[in-house]
């Protein structure tokens, strides 16, 4: 299955599941959670990140890029770390790891960037939006280590999807994009 039949595919997977949590009387997150359901939403919504190979997409952190300079290769597409060949230019990894692959320095998370309880809290209350929600839809790659840096946002801010990133403790996450080949404005849209 290609790229754009997958991403039909889970759209119109979201719409379906809409309309039957609607039918259902679910409407809100909470009503969702008391029934377990957060998962029909929730499956899509990362199908939806991982169409180009989960760690594959155009938005990486500034630490994943230095990795990928310093290793000359970018992250694996499926596993979220480097080739154990290119990895071996580190020489051998600290003792307290079994390979720098398990080091958070050398492994990666696919980041939603608007937080994807805040997409499905937006899908419940506005089914009829989903196209203009799933603009929102923006995957990251990011450093284990950076993830842990990123906090979680109270509310939704569609105008501000890379808050977080900007907010990140102790300093700014900063994002290249692998299409443009350039750093991202971060600023509030």
């Amino acid at each position: 299955m290609n790229s754009e039949t997958t991403q039909q595919f889970h759209r119109q997977a979201l719409r379906n599941t809409l309309d039957f949590l609607a039918q259902q009387g679910i409407r809100q997150s909470e009503q969702l959670k008391q029934v377990k359901g957060d998962m029909l939403l929730g499956t899509s919504l990362w199908k939806l990140l991982e169409l180009d190979g989960k760690y594959g997409g155009d938005h990486i952190s500034e630490g994943v890029l230095a990795v990928e300079q310093r290793l000359n290769e970018q992250v694996g597409r499926t596993y979220g770390t480097w080739s154990t060949r290119a990895l071996k230019i580190l020489g051998p990894a600290p003792q307290n790891l079994n390979s720098w692959s398990k080091s958070e320095d050398y492994s990666c998370n696919l980041e939603h960037v608007v937080e994807k309880r805040h997409l499905i809290a937006e899908l419940l209350n506005r089914p009829q939006d989903i196209d203009t929600i799933l603009n929102s839809l923006i995957g990251c790659v990011v450093l284990k280590s950076e993830h842990a840096r990123l906090k979680r946002l109270p509310t939704f801010e569609p105008q501000d999807p890379w808050k977080r990133y900007r907010e990140a403790s102790p300093k700014p996450i900063k994002v290249w994009s692998r299409l443009k080949k350039d750093w991202l404005d971060l600023s509030s849209r």
